[in-house]
């Protein structure tokens, strides 16, 4: 689990929100709003704190899904990159001074766990979209929630590659570095 508030915000938070956001408008919209509204207002603290937790949660399945494909990624790239040698090499590696490119490492991390957690967070907000407009059938509204999918799909597949990007940029770069630095 990421350790810094940003890393937390971009790679737990956004995604676990933006995943849970469109089915939690789904939920309120079938809920009677009057007694809702006395029920949240008794209850207010209690209610967000169970929506923050349940962003919280899936944010962190998500991020472990994560997990997972980058080390799919790790083993793909092997024999390429040496990726398990050079990645103990720079967890070991103390240079008298730190180079610029650890702090590039950690922002190109970020960026790729983020890029993940989007492609999870983008197909779960399209089929909750898809959901409400099949709900409030406006319409056309087969046609609308076909396209909220096929466009929830089609982003969810460039993230993943642009994540696959970032993921092969991180093994060349810790080769490179780690080969300059005789760690």
């Amino acid at each position: 689990m990421p350790v810094t508030l940003t890393r937390t915000v971009l790679v737990i938070l956004i995604p676990g929100g933006i995943a849970l956001v469109s089915w939690i408008l789904l939920y309120l919209l079938k809920v009677d709003t009057e007694s809702a509204d006395s029920f949240y207002q008794l209850y207010s603290m209690p209610i967000n704190l169970c929506f923050f937790a349940a962003v919280v949660i899936i944010g962190t399945i998500i991020e472990g899904a994560n997990t997972h494909l980058e080390v799919r990624w790790d083993n793909k790239r092997e024999e390429e990159y040496d990726v398990e040698n050079n990645w103990y090499a720079y967890l070991s590696c103390t240079p008298s001074s730190e180079p610029v490119a650890f702090k590039y490492f950690t922002r190109l991390v970020t960026t790729m766990y983020f890029e993940l957690g989007m492609m999870w967070a983008t197909l779960s907000f399209g089929l909750g979209v898809a959901s409400i407009i099949c709900t409030l059938k406006p319409s056309y509204y087969t046609l609308y929630s076909l396209v909220t999918v096929v466009f929830s799909i089609l982003l969810a597949i460039y993230l993943y590659f642009q994540a696959s990007t970032s993921h092969e940029v991180l093994c060349k770069a810790r080769k490179e570095l780690i080969g300059r630095l005789k760690c």
